[in-house]
């Protein structure tokens, strides 16, 4: 897939110097969003493979937006610790979980690409998809569960 198709399916592709912009109050209405969806329940940690985006077969674009997505990740886990809601961390780690598992067991099968660009697109609020920060929120959103394992495999 290349950068043309990735922008027509996500629409704009945020640059580096977009990521280094997002603050907390960008990464809230992404977290609120998240937070509205069922939990599952409960499965253990499993530490980062150092190989997990290999794993997973992605393009190179989404690896570029999943690693420019962990530049401010950092902001995701403050969020969390900021939080009057001590379970809100595990909350939305949980509706994470269940939206990949359901887009993974899809038939016919979806690549791991697709499976990123649906959860980018379940996470995008409808009316915000050409706001660049807001775009840049949801992928570091994204790339903070994806290093944290809740997500994709490895």
């Amino acid at each position: 897939m290349d950068g043309r198709q990735i922008e027509r399916i996500l629409g704009p592709v945020p640059t580096l110097g977009d990521y280094t912009k997002v603050t907390l109050a960008d990464v809230q209405p992404v977290i609120n969003a998240i937070k509205r969806k069922p939990n599952p329940k409960e499965e253990d940690f499993i530490p980062v493979p150092e190989d997990k985006i290999f794993i997973n077969g992605f393009s190179a674009p989404i690896i570029g937006l999943i690693k420019q997505g962990l530049i401010r990740a950092s902001l995701v886990e403050k969020y969390f610790n900021m939080s009057n809601n001590l379970t809100l961390g595990t909350e939305i780690e949980n509706s994470l979980k269940e939206m990949y598992a359901e887009f993974r067991d899809q038939l016919p099968k979806l690549e791991s690409d697709e499976i990123y660009n649906k959860l980018v697109e379940s996470l995008c609020h409808s009316d915000k998809k050409s706001d660049m920060v807001h775009v840049v929120a949801v992928h570091t959103v994204l790339s903070y569960f994806f290093e944290q394992c809740t997500i994709f495999e490895g």
